[in-house]
């Protein structure tokens, strides 16, 4: 059975963070055209918050960054703070106190 509406991931989320071991879980489904979007977290995890992803999203995200650089969308010598906000980036990567998120390059 096919669910569509959004107290459903919402449910679903939830559920999944009630169980060991999971701390949080956001959830992100969408169709091609649009016609379908949920968003919902859970746990201590927030859909308006920055969060660390685990090892397995790494290879989404960096097929995504190459699909991109192969059609000149960006160059991966470019520094992050190219193409996300202030409001993002701020205390987004604090290491020993020092504050190094407008140094990311997407190639770091």
């Amino acid at each position: 059975m096919i669910h569509t509406n959004e107290s459903f991931v919402s449910e679903l989320v939830s559920s999944a963070v009630s169980k060991k071991h999971i701390y949080g879980a956001i959830l992100c489904v969408e169709n091609e055209d649009d016609s379908l979007s949920f968003l919902h977290g859970a746990g201590n995890l927030s859909i308006n918050r920055p969060y660390f992803i685990a090892s397995v999203t790494k290879l989404y995200v960096t097929a995504v960054l190459l699909r991109l650089r192969s059609k000149n969308y960006l160059s991966l010598h470019n520094k992050i703070e190219d193409y996300l906000s202030d409001e993002i980036l701020h205390d987004l990567h604090i290491f020993q106190g020092k504050e190094y998120s407008r140094e990311i390059t997407l190639n770091s």
